[in-house]
């Protein structure tokens, strides 16, 4: 399977994601306007929707970095364990008080 394949099928995928929890006619107004110069304020209340959560989580685990810990040292797995109420009142929390953490940095020695 060509790398073209692999992109097209993961596009197809996370379509059909946005259909299952009923995202994508959102998106795709949300995309319109923007495309007609709209700005856009206040859309924490739309990011944590739980839809839009739950949806985050789908797409977030099939990466092939979920598995690699962040800076809190946890994986996308970590979150398996959770029933969706749980996670969505986690991120919400995060989100309530958000402060970026620290980039996670590797140099690559160069010759």
């Amino acid at each position: 399977m060509g790398i073209e394949n692999v992109v097209e099928n993961k596009k197809k995928q996370s379509l059909r994601n946005n259909e299952y929890y009923q995202t994508q006619e959102l998106y795709d107004l949300l995309y319109e306007k923007s495309k007609r110069g709209s700005h856009f304020h206040n859309l924490v209340e739309m990011i944590t929707e739980r839809e839009n959560i739950l949806l985050a989580y789908r797409n977030i685990k099939s990466n092939r970095g979920s598995n690699t810990p962040g800076v809190n040292n946890t994986v996308i797995d970590d979150l398996a364990r959770w029933t969706p109420k749980e996670m969505t009142r986690y991120v919400r929390e995060r989100l309530e008080y958000y402060e970026p953490m620290p980039v996670r940095r590797e140099y690559i020695p160069k010759p």
